[in-house]
């Protein structure tokens, strides 16, 4: 069986990969580990033709960069020491652009038996404003698909 889970820095997505790695079978199982690289704002204007208006924003864009590969550096060795912890047959993908393009290309491509994924456990309003990742693949599956829960902590 191949899992395709969904990763990020967030404690959502460690429930995701741990709850996926108590379900693996270690001598016939993998997994493929799909870290999405969100373009900023500013990549985001620059692709439909406005220009920095400010030394500022060229500032921020530069700082956000420099903070997002740092972030994603952590990210991949915290999962590939877990996975190589593990004894699991594992890879780990890191591509541009939101979630939901990166993980529908990628489920595209390798043809996963599961897709992996953590949730926020928003309400209706923040799923409106915010947008929810799991229920736009719970609503277009591209293979059977496990939301795992976060239950939050009163402590």
């Amino acid at each position: 069986m191949h899992y395709l889970v969904g990763v990020d820095a967030t404690p959502y997505s460690e429930k995701a990969v741990d709850t996926a790695i108590k379900m693996i079978d270690r001598e016939k199982d993998s997994i493929t580990l799909i870290h999405a690289l969100e373009p900023s704002q500013g990549s985001i204007a620059k692709s439909v033709g406005e220009v920095y208006s400010d030394p500022q924003s060229a500032k921020k864009e530069k700082r956000w960069k420099t903070e997002r590969k740092s972030v994603s550096h952590e990210v991949k060795q915290k999962y590939t020491d877990l996975c190589v912890s593990h004894q699991l047959s594992f890879k780990y993908v890191e591509k541009k652009g939101t979630p939901v393009e990166v993980i529908s290309k990628i489920s595209m491509k390798i043809k996963p038996d599961i897709l992996v994924l953590g949730t926020r456990n928003l309400n209706v309003v923040q799923r409106l404003f915010i947008g929810s990742v799991s229920k736009y693949f719970v609503d277009n599956p591209p293979c059977p698909v496990l939301v795992v829960p976060f239950v939050h902590s009163n402590l």
